[in-house]
């Protein structure tokens, strides 16, 4: 499912000609830290948002 997830939101991006994608997960989500890079994503901050701790990934569209 994350998978296809992924795979709708970059082909909605490049139709809106967006230039990267942002997006999170909470860092308790092990799995997804693993499936991001896989995809093309690069970690870019670990934040903490009140009892949230998240880390923020991006993907550059070329």
């Amino acid at each position: 499912m994350g998978r296809r997830l992924l795979e709708f939101v970059e082909a909605r991006a490049r139709a809106l000609r967006l230039p990267e994608i942002r997006l999170y997960t909470n860092a308790l989500m092990r799995e997804n830290q693993k499936i991001c890079p896989r995809f093309g994503y690069e970690a870019v901050e670990r934040r903490v948002d009140g009892p949230y701790d998240r880390i923020h990934y991006r993907k550059r569209l070329t």
